[in-house]
Order: C-alpha cells, then sequence, then structure tokens
C-alpha cells in the first residue's frame, strides 16, 4: 500500500473540520493518529535507530493535514516509544507496553517541562522519592511543578501512559532526573493522585487536550523507572551530560517537527 498517495483520501481525513466542535477535532485527531500508525507499522526497533519506515510515517504528506494528529505521534512514537526503546534489551519487563504503543492501545505522553521550568527544565522539581522496598514516591511539589503541557486528559476514550522526568531521590540525596512510567488514566478517568487540569484551546493551530498535570504522591513499583540497572543506581559524575542522554530523543523531535510544514509549503 502506497500511504503516501492514499493515506490522504482516507474518510478520516476528508471530513470537514470547520463544522466540528473543538472536541470533535480532537477526537477525530487520536483516531487520525491511530490510522497513521496502523497504515505504517513499524517495530520498536525501526523507532529506535529511525529507519525508513519510521521516517515514512513523519514524511507522510497527510501530516501537514492536522497538526494536533501530528502532535500526538510526535509524542508517541518520536518520545515516548523512542525512549523506551534502546532498553529492550536489558529491560525485556518493558516489550509489553512498548507493543501495546505500538499498536496505539495506549498513548505515550512525555512528561518533562514544568510549569517553572521551560527551557530550564534540567532543574525541574518533580520529585520520585525511593522507599525502602523499591518502590517510588512520585510527587509534585508545588504549583510551579506541574508538567506544562502534554495532552493528558481522560476525556477521548483512550488510556494514556507517560514518560514522567523526575529528581530520584534517595535517603535525602538527589540521584539526579530520570525517566518513570507512571500510568495517567483509563479510558474513562484519572489514576488516583494524578490530576490533569485542561488547557484553553490555542488558536491558529489542530485543536489538542493539551493540559497541566500534577501528581499527589503517586506510588510506583521499582520497574517504573527508565534504567538498565535497577538496583544500583547512583548520581552521575557529570549531571548535565547525564540530563542529555536520558533526554536523547529531543534531538531527533527538533527535526521531526518541521516535516508537516514541507508538505504544507509545496
Amino acid at each position: 500500500m502506497n500511504s503516501q498517495s492514499t493515506l490522504a483520501k482516507h474518510p478520516l481525513f476528508r471530513i470537514q473540520v470547520e463544522k466540528l466542535t473543538t472536541d470533535e477535532r480532537v477526537a477525530l485527531a487520536y483516531k487520525r493518529a491511530k490510522l497513521m500508525l496502523s497504515t505504517h507499522t513499524m517495530t520498536a526497533s525501526d523507532v529506535q535507530h529511525s529507519s525508513e519506515r519510521f521516517w515514512g510515517l513523519f514524511t507522510d504528506p497527510a501530516t501537514c493535514l492536522d497538526i494536533g494528529m501530528f502532535t500526538i505521534l510526535a509524542a508517541h512514537v518520536g518520545l515516548t516509544i523512542g525512549t523506551l526503546s534502546r532498553h529492550l534489551d536489558t529491560r525485556p519487563d518493558l516489550r509489553p507496553l512498548v507493543s501495546e504503543l505500538l499498536r496505539f492501545e495506549k498513548v505515550g505522553i512525555f512528561l518533562l517541562t514544568e510549569r517553572g521550568h521551560g527551557l530550564d527544565a534540567f532543574n525541574i522539581e518533580t520529585t520520585a522519592t525511593r522507599m525502602p522496598d523499591g518502590s517510588y514516591i512520585l510527587n509534585t511539589p508545588r504549583e510551579e511543578a506541574t508538567k506544562f503541557m502534554p495532552a493528558s486528559t481522560p476525556a477521548f476514550g483512550i488510556p494514556k501512559v507517560a514518560l514522567v522526568m523526575a529528581r530520584l531521590m534517595d535517603k535525602g540525596k538527589d540521584l539526579g532526573c530520570r525517566y518513570f512510567i507512571v500510568p495517567i488514566c483509563d479510558e474513562k478517568e484519572m489514576y488516583r493522585g494524578v490530576k490533569s487540569t485542561r488547557l484553553p484551546r490555542r488558536s491558529g493551530t489542530g485543536p489538542l487536550d493539551f493540559s497541566i498535570t500534577s501528581f499527589d504522591h503517586v506510588r510506583l513499583p521499582p520497574t517504573a523507572l527508565v534504567a538498565a540497572d535497577l538496583q544500583h543506581i547512583a548520581a552521575p559524575e557529570r549531571p548535565l551530560e547525564a540530563w542529555w542522554d536520558e533526554n536523547w530523543r529531543i534531538q531527533l523531535g527538533s527535526l521531526l517537527i518541521v516535516s508537516p510544514l514541507i508538505y504544507a509549503v509545496k
């Protein structure tokens, strides 16, 4: 199937969005994202190594028809699946989740920046405190530490799971910023301790359920930590370099965001 010549003609892309409400347009964006991913089938390895199939998804001309849909895919595939992909050899327990994400049975969101820490996200305040049994308590210490602005609401009938960057605290020591896998919502409601406040619609672009997300002492299992070794955890010798290593997919994401614009200007 030559998706580049047929997807834009699919009924989901022929709907006149001008006649839809904001929520109807957001729901349509999720349906279109699922269609795109089911058409451009790929493996975790394709995502990790940015294969031809991976770029085929993000260079499909249909991406310029719905920026909300493109935003979903960029965070879901490029950031969430991408970040997890390099750990699958040492963390086979992550494979079932990645498989669900590849099938779009769950939507992955990427919670890095905070209300008070955008460009200086190295200084985030969200904490994940390690407990004696190896589990973690994820907490938002103040309003400025709420996560801004990925779409975390349950309003559109899709379970969501997030990669949440938090400061790993162990016995009062800050061991640096790490990603944690955090279930956000099921098809109907937020999980206990997770709060999502939907933001007003932005003008001039495809709408999405962008939100402010906070955590109130959410308990996570030891396996929630995105790392090869879950037992031997130490503070990095070079914190800033370690931070960029955790966020290795961001540079690729910077390339992805221009792809729909290329087709839009043709």
